[in-house]
């Protein structure tokens, strides 16, 4: 049994696990970031126990409970949202699916050179395609922060334009719903003036009032364009073909937003700035984005998955965002989450193992409770 979370930079793995297995399995993907599926930032949370205690009821003690008759992946379906680094829920679905990759999905490849965009350099002499180039800033990145956070300081990502206006950006305009569901992957005729670049990829959803959300990521160091275990240098100036392949993604595009594909040279702090001054190339003739489409209804009716338990004075289960006192040790606000363990009397938020006496910092506890 898998549990995986699209606001979490591990995902990918659980994808490539049910893919090879050869064993009953069950992929539960909901939105959460690295955290428990009961507290965590984005929602909608859920109360694991009940699903894990089936599983193991089958697989243990032998009970015929149906869970090895019932489709072998539930996903959450993310639906179009605005950016915010402290989302509290994903607007979406939860949705049964009998296999993976989904029988219904299809491949639709965008060319680069029908995309919308800031007009390309012409073709230095002796080139025979349109280029753009693009001098690299070593801060770019940061829109999107790190992979794997839900709670501030670090948070979700927010609008992703700051990043967009240092990148090179394509645009196809959408006419109709487009739903995607997997691995989106990036085929791009590229060149670097070092030897060592990177290649960081985004796909965003472009509302009409220009707002850009994050909707899956992807870099590559190009030494490692052909092997990741025996790294090559490129060639300073030789545009060469290299893939890309972005984090695996859901989304539902709705009509008349944008589609866009960011390409820049650097994801900070995913990534070590470059080295020194870095200049792209991409030539968009033979360069292509390749989305994973779903099309048609869901063939299996809604889950029903349970909410997270209300603690035993009834209060609900409290998201630590701000407010609430905090603790000299550990910085923490907020009321202590119901999944953590309590701890002394010093941080209630069970954060760290205070007990109360006077921090570094000269606090002491000043929430409730």
């Amino acid at each position: 049994m898998l549990v995986a979370g699209w606001a979490d930079g591990y995902r990918n793995a659980t994808f490539r696990v049910l893919e090879r297995l050869r064993a009953p399995a069950r992929l539960l993907f909901g939105p959460w970031s690295h955290m428990a599926t009961d507290t965590s930032l984005p929602g909608p949370r859920i109360d694991l126990v009940p699903e894990m205690v089936r599983w193991w009821d089958r697989w243990l003690c032998g009970q015929r409970n149906g869970v090895d008759e019932a489709p072998p992946v539930t996903v959450f379906v993310r639906h179009s949202t605005r950016p915010a680094p402290d989302l509290d829920e994903q607007p979406g679905q939860w949705r049964d699916e009998p296999a993976w990759p989904p029988h219904r999905a299809s491949s639709r490849t965008l060319p680069l050179t029908g995309a919308d965009s800031a007009p390309v350099a012409p073709a230095p002499p002796g080139q025979g395609a349109a280029v753009d180039r693009l001098d690299v800033r070593p801060d770019v990145g940061s829109a999107a922060w790190i992979s794997c956070a839900g709670h501030l300081p670090f948070g979700q990502p927010d609008d992703q334009r700051p990043d967009d206006a240092f990148s090179l950006v394509c645009d196809w305009k959408l006419d109709e719903e487009l739903e995607i569901l997997g691995y989106p992957r990036l085929v791009v005729r590229v060149g670097a003036s070092a030897p060592v670049p990177f290649l960081p990829g985004k796909l965003c959803d472009v509302f009409p009032d220009g707002t850009s959300t994050l909707v899956a990521r992807g870099f590559l160091n190009l030494t490692q364009r052909r092997s990741r275990t025996d790294p090559e240098p490129m060639r300073p100036g030789v545009v060469e073909t290299v893939e890309l392949e972005l984090d695996a993604t859901s989304w539902v595009f709705p009509a008349g937003h944008r589609l866009r594909l960011s390409l820049a040279g650097s994801d900070w702090p995913n990534l070590v700035p470059p080295l020194g001054p870095v200049t792209l190339i991409v030539e968009r003739d033979g360069s292509a984005l390749t989305l994973p489409v779903l099309g048609g209804p869901g063939p299996a009716p809604p889950p029903s998955l349970p909410p997270p338990r209300l603690p035993r004075n009834g209060a609900g289960t409290t998201i630590p965002r701000s407010g609430g006192g905090s603790c000299g040790t550990c910085s923490a606000t907020g009321p202590r989450p119901r999944s953590t363990t309590a701890a002394g009397p010093g941080c209630r938020t069970g954060r760290c193992s205070s007990s109360g006496t006077r921090a570094r910092s000269g606090r002491r506890w000043t929430g409730r409770g």
